[in-house]
């Protein structure tokens, strides 16, 4: 059984108390008339007043638009996305396209994407500095070349800088032991490739020279790290 408020209570409590004594009174007709009518007059104010209430049921009512708001709340909540966190730094310069069209010797096209460039460490007076790049075959032909020959770093010395064999990076795989891929129309390949750079030389290109590295195109891509 619920239990019922105090208000409630009194006000059932006063309604039986009237309609009883107004009963009482009128079957011994030794009230007044006016304050007969009067007493009923109180009775039918409380009797009125309940019915209000049981109507409404105003506190159910309120608990129900309280729960209603609070599950409209939560929904949103739920939807709205997380904070976005920033993004990380790329290296390239702003502007700097990060995907390029590359035609080969034979004529075979594909593209090569430079998605990052950053410092992995720095020890005895050098810094290991990963480039991540993802190779697509656009073409219709497979094409075949060596990534450790073709993607080379340029310092702020004007020095060109080249793969350092056997260093990687956690998380992100290299291009084999030959540092080649092949692929077929639509194909694609992403790797990173680590280079040694002396401490207080910037990096300012990141430049690919296809056919293992001999050219004659150069493609590049401005960079500072």
């Amino acid at each position: 059984m619920k239990k019922l408020r105090p208000r409630l209570v009194l006000a059932l409590s006063l309604t039986f108390l009237l309609s009883t004594t107004t009963t009482a009174l009128a079957a011994s007709r030794s009230v007044p008339t006016a304050k007969l009518r009067a007493a009923i007059g109180a009775e039918s104010n409380v009797i009125a007043l309940l019915r209000n209430y049981a109507a409404t049921s105003s506190w159910k009512v309120q608990f129900k638009s309280a729960e209603a708001a609070q599950a409209t709340a939560l929904a949103k909540v739920d939807a709205s996305p997380s904070p976005a966190s920033p993004p990380m730094p790329t290296g390239l310069l702003a502007g700097v396209r990060p995907t390029q069209r590359v035609v080969d010797y034979q004529g075979n096209v594909y593209s090569v994407t430079v998605a990052r460039v950053w410092v992995v460490s720095a020890e005895s007076g050098t810094r290991h500095i990963a480039t991540k790049l993802s190779i697509l075959d656009i073409g219709k032909t497979p094409v075949h070349d060596q990534v450790d020959n073709d993607l080379q770093l340029v310092g702020s010395n004007n020095n060109v800088y080249t793969f350092a064999p056997f260093e990687t990076v956690s998380g992100c795989s290299d291009f084999g032991v030959l540092g080649s891929f092949d692929l077929e129309p639509r194909g694609s390949v992403t790797g990173c490739i680590v280079f040694d750079v002396p401490m207080g030389v910037s990096v300012i290109k990141v430049q690919w020279i296809p056919n293992t590295g001999n050219g004659p195109q150069v493609y590049s891509w401005a960079v500072k790290v």
